[in-house]
């Protein structure tokens, strides 16, 4: 299923990673996140009847929306378009139907990776358990094969979740089955460099500890094994309180002892480590099992070759990543395609460096790097207390996984000042340290920072030396976990872009993570332990409270009328509001109501800060609008012409002169960055501010593209005419005003000249 599907096969779906679909061998685009998690839920019960109650609660958990009947059969039209699936099952073949009261999916199930892949492991086991070892591994690689990373990558909602760590955990299960074989055929080089990997995705799985220890004996590396059983104890009773399990002692023994170990199988097909006589001979072979070839030091366990000697400095130098498959996944990190674990023969394996060792590290500072907060926080009771309480009990109760917050919104929405102000006031829940990081996700003065740029600043800040930091993303981050492990942490990420920034920053560390970000599909995030809240602007009350606060409430004494005139001008945004503030605190003369003119009038140029472009909303627009990919670009720019309050999916359909999924398409990546505000289905809305910025934008488009555009919306039905000058008299007199300066004369003209408005003179 790599790369796509044969012509026979009319739909595919793949889960075992970012949820994709293929239809007669080509890729089709799914849709945005929600419609994703839909097809998901409906994929992992394919063939059965799903309730709407039931896909509800999958998608949206205990908050879903007051319209999520509309949502889901939304999310359900798009799938059946994309996919191109009928709603009634003709001759057998793949069919979305309605079924009362939801809906089903019919379709082999053997074209759902997620479903071939457990339907593999199983008839592996069963062979397994009828001696059948060769056939069962071979069946055991092609399962491993179709993970090409993390399950339901990018998917949200509960049942993602759940599912998500089921499929891990069976992932993990076949990988052991797989490793015994690896062994017991002496391939003991690349199977140290793919568990070593899981370990760190896995610490306090015994059995894949066992593996490891197992592997590093037979490369000849007794020292690396007898480590990785102290990391292991050390591990187990700082995180649980408990010594090792007796399987994993009597290995720890023999290990001592310098014996080798076997493996057999019991009645189940199920991998048992064994303990071989001292003389090495191979007492599992009764019960089906095969001793490891080449005791330690004998020179002929496939150890020979690049990365079989010790290597110095390091506790456990293996799990190297990207050694092992990408498509073809395996127990391996899924980074590189194409390539099995399995394909890889001895001399394959690359040296590994050596890793600094987490013992020589000695952390002495208490990072303190929380920048400032805002002054006059207003608003937001609501989700201080959500935050608050998550971020108390993340602190009281940290575990091995972080418990993370997600906080996205429209730029200039205040997401950093409350993320501050939650973090201050909880501060002493994390005696550890308190971590900040800018990840620049939509800076256009600088560019945004990577993850292993990210690394390198957290572990300079936990005393790492410049000349110990591991040259690799991977090394950073297992020293970055090793390092943060059991502490009471709080790491503050500002402004992320995407999820390849921040997953090594969340997989183990810190106890809590707190995470901006304008992107509001940012993707999955990988913790069970997780919060998101989605910021909008502040009422208009709150508005003019932040206003009085900032400026002094003399300052806005008698002006109620034009303080809430200049407070819509803002957007109702925080960081408008603090501008707008800040001007009048400047200019001891400027009133309320000239400040509001200045504005309407576009002399103030949106708030910019004098001597600070990057704080000024046009900025933040600017990055945000210069994020999208060029088709969504564009359609910003030709949602600028218009000036009704409500976009519908068919009124951008019409001015982009497109097709009404492709204008889906394209008002979902713009809502996705804030640029647009989501109402309904297929229905959005531009905030005050916004409107005003792509009006801006719309005047680089050619004239005689902005004319057909125009021409094409008020082409559409019978009584567009009429609408066009009815959402013209709509608009409130002072945004009316700041619309015709936005566009400027020219593109007043235009509209006039299609609509017979009459409304720019």
């Amino acid at each position: 299923m790599n790369g796509g599907v044969g012509d026979g096969e009319s739909v595919r779906l793949e889960l075992l990673g970012t949820v994709r679909a293929w239809r007669h061998g080509h890729r089709v685009v799914v849709g945005p996140p929600k419609q994703r998690a839909v097809l998901a839920f409906l994929a992992s019960r394919v063939n059965e009847a799903v309730s709407m109650e039931e896909i509800a609660d999958a998608v949206w958990g205990s908050e879903p929306p007051r319209t999520v009947g509309s949502a889901v059969h939304t999310y359900v039209a798009g799938l059946r378009r994309a996919l191109g699936l009928p709603r009634e099952s003709t001759a057998g073949g793949p069919a979305l139907v309605s079924t009362g009261g939801g809906y089903a999916l019919l379709m082999n199930p053997a074209n759902v990776d997620a479903r071939s892949f457990e339907h593999r492991v199983a008839e592996a086991r069963r062979l397994f358990a009828h001696g059948e070892r060769r056939a069962a591994f071979d069946l055991l690689e092609l399962a491993l094969g179709l993970w090409r990373a993390e399950a339901y990558t990018a998917v949200p909602g509960p049942f993602a979740v759940v599912e998500r760590m089921r499929l891990q955990e069976l992932r993990f299960a076949a990988v052991e089955e797989w490793a015994v074989e690896m062994l017991t055929e002496g391939r003991h080089a690349e199977t140290t460099v793919l568990l070593g990997d899981l370990v760190v995705k896995a610490p306090l799985r015994e059995r894949l500890r066992a593996l490891l220890m197992t592997a590093l004996q037979g490369c000849g590396r007794r020292a690396h094994a007898l480590a990785v059983y102290r990391e292991t104890r050390e591990l187990l009773h700082a995180e649980l309180g408990v010594e090792p399990g007796p399987d994993l002692r009597a290995l720890h023994e023999r290990i001592l002892a310098d014996q080798p170990v076997t493996f057999a199988r019991d009645a189940h097909g199920r991998s048992v480590i064994g303990a071989g006589r001292t003389d090495g001979a191979d007492e599992a072979k009764g019960a089906g099992g095969r001793g490891v070839p080449g005791g330690p030091g004998t020179g002929t366990s496939g150890c020979d070759g690049p990365g079989g000697g010790p290597v110095p400095g390091g506790v456990v130098d293996a799990g190297v990543r990207g050694r092992s498959a990408g498509a073809g996944g395996g127990p391996g990190t899924g980074e590189v395609a194409g390539a099995h674990p399995a394909a890889l023969a001895p001399a394959q394996v690359p040296r590994l460096a050596p890793t600094p060792s987490v013992r020589s590290t000695r952390v002495r500072p208490r990072p303190a790097q929380l920048p400032p907060t805002v002054r006059g926080f207003i608003g937001r009771a609501a989700q201080q207390r959500r935050l608050r309480s998550f971020v108390d009990e993340a602190g009281a109760h940290p575990a091995t996984m972080p418990a993370i917050a997600l906080i996205d919104g429209a730029p200039g929405v205040g997401k950093s000042a409350l993320a501050l102000q939650i973090a201050y006031e909880t501060a002493d829940r994390f005696p550890d340290g308190q971590l900040f990081v800018d990840l620049c996700g939509s800076s256009l003065r600088r560019s945004q920072v990577g993850a292993g740029e990210a690394l390198g600043l957290v572990l300079r800040s936990l005393g790492v030396a410049e000349a110990r930091l591991p040259a690799t993303v991977d090394g950073r981050a297992r020293l970055y976990r090793s390092l943060l492990r059991g502490k009471r942490t709080l790491l503050f990420l500002d402004d992320a872009h995407d999820t390849d920034s921040l997953a090594p920053l969340l997989s183990g560390g810190p106890a809590c993570v707190l995470v901006t970000s304008r992107w509001s599909q940012l993707g999955s995030l990988p913790s069970p332990r997780t919060e998101r809240i989605e910021l909008r602007p502040l009422t208009p009350q709150q508005s003019v409270r932040l206003l009085a606060h900032l400026a002094g409430p003399q300052r806005l004494s008698g002006a109620r009328r034009e303080s809430f005139r200049l407070a819509l001008l803002c957007g109702y945004l925080p960081l408008p509001l603090r501008m707008a503030a800040g001007a009048l605190v400047e200019d001891p003369g400027l009133s309320p109501e000239k400040l509001a003119d200045d504005i309407e009038n576009g002399r103030r140029e949106q708030l910019t800060v004098v001597g600070d472009t990057a704080a000024s909303l046009r900025m933040s627009f600017r990055r945000s609008y210069r994020a999208m990919p060029p088709e969504a670009a564009h359609m910003f720019r030709l949602l600028g012409l218009q000036q009704d309050s409500e976009i519908t999916v068919s009124m951008a359909a019409a001015l982009a002169g497109i097709t009404r999924e492709g204008a889906s398409r394209r008002l979902d990546m713009l809502a996705a960055g804030h640029l647009l505000e989501r109402t309904g289905p297929d229905r959005y809305r531009f905030p005050d501010l916004l409107r005003l910025y792509a009006a801006e934008r719309a005047d680089e488009e050619p004239l005689r593209g902005r004319m057909d555009a125009l021409s094409r919306l008020l082409a559409q039905g019978g009584t567009a005419e009429a609408s066009a000058d009815a959402s013209l008299r709509r608009a409130a007199p002072c945004r009316e005003t700041l619309m015709r300066a936005r566009y400027g004369a020219l593109g007043c003209r235009q509209q006039t000249a299609v609509s017979g408005a009459g409304r720019c003179r």
